[in-house]
């Protein structure tokens, strides 16, 4: 059972929601003689080091004692544990299996996860029914991830009705859903026919996204040429990523000769229209001097524009030879390099 460890780190707080006591003699008692509940709350104990010393691979052997008496949390935790604890080996098979057991007495964080198995597979084949079944039941119970993942589903519905008359922005959210496997199972070549019927209408937004699956073989072989051809598609609608996309092209020789000047344009437009990174590359351009003439103050301009949509990527920055210069011209009373200056430094 394998899903992102963050989807499991917040599965498993679900599974240890109520409230534990810390370690007794009495308790060890209880759990010795067979009080499975018992055995659950040493499981905490001896993962937390409450009342006792952290001894992780006891608290897995409490859990498997649990979890074989049919205790629904500790099976749920122990098809978890593969993923989350050091020292625990288990297959998906194996996982699958506790899940199950647990989501078969109706404990939902255990339906959920298990719904979770059939939407992405592994231990299980693929099945969209199985996994809204599963969702469905949990969501039933007030899990707030069933019911997150049913409102996907739900949505998906609506906009595959309105895909289905011809609506060419819904055959393009539908290519969405399926290239994400968001509501539906991920599947690229069905992603591809949605783009590809919405783009055939002349919707560009479908047209820039076909494009990335030629590019980047997502259910279609890759296809440098057919990328471009449905790029500049787009482009010609105004489609700002699109444009980006060709910039990169122009600059990178991707299915083009190499042309500084051409990308230089493509990334303008791009960043005209708020596209973080065509603003960042575009700067860059004006900074190395490259397909235009070198302008550090513009360069200036276009990085602080891309940082202050995104400043979180870490190979961002504005070089140190752009400030120095921007201080150089503020002091010779240059307005532009002055607001510029005083823009940098409200970011530092």
């Amino acid at each position: 059972m394998k899903t992102t460890l963050i989807t499991m780190t917040t599965a498993l707080l679900l599974a240890c929601g109520q409230a534990f006591a810390a370690y007794s003699p009495e308790l060890q008692a209880k759990a010795e003689q067979g009080d499975a509940a018992a055995q659950y709350e040493l499981v905490e104990c001896y993962m937390y080091a409450r009342g006792v010393k952290l001894d992780r691979q006891e608290a897995v052997k409490w859990c498997r004692k649990a979890a074989e008496q049919g205790y629904a949390p500790a099976q749920y935790r122990l098809s978890l544990w593969d993923a989350l604890v050091e020292g625990v080996e288990m297959n998906e098979v194996e996982s699958h299996k506790w899940c199950r057991k647990a989501a078969e007495q109706g404990y939902a964080p255990a339906q959920y996860m298990l719904g979770c198995d059939y939407h992405s597979g592994g231990p299980v084949e693929k099945n969209m029914q199985e996994a809204i079944r599963w969702w469905r039941m949990a969501a039933e119970q007030g899990n707030a991830d069933a019911q997150r993942e049913m409102r996907k589903v739900e949505k998906c519905e609506e906009i595959r009705k309105a895909a289905e008359q011809g609506d060419a922005e819904a055959q393009c959210e539908l290519g969405k859903c399926y290239l994400r496997g968001e509501g539906v199972l991920q599947d690229s070549r069905e992603a591809v026919k949605w783009y590809r019927k919405a783009a055939e209408q002349g919707y560009a937004p479908a047209q820039c996204n076909l494009g990335e699956c030629y590019m980047y073989a997502r259910g279609v072989k890759l296809d440098s040429q057919e990328a471009i051809r449905w790029w500049r598609a787009a482009a010609g609608q105004g489609n700002s990523w699109a444009e980006y996309n060709l910039g990169e092209c122009y600059e990178e020789g991707i299915g083009v000769a190499v042309d500084m000047q051409e990308a230089v344009r493509r990334y303008r437009k791009a960043a005209e229209q708020g596209v973080d990174l065509a603003q960042y590359e575009l700067g860059k351009c004006y900074w190395c001097g490259a397909g235009v003439e070198k302008d550090l103050i513009q360069a200036a301009r276009w990085l602080c524009k891309a940082l202050e949509q995104d400043d979180d990527i870490e190979s961002w920055y504005i070089p140190d030879e752009i400030k120095e210069e921007l201080r150089q011209a503020a002091e010779k009373g240059d307005a532009e390099a002055q607001a510029e200056l005083r823009r940098l430094e409200s970011r530092e």
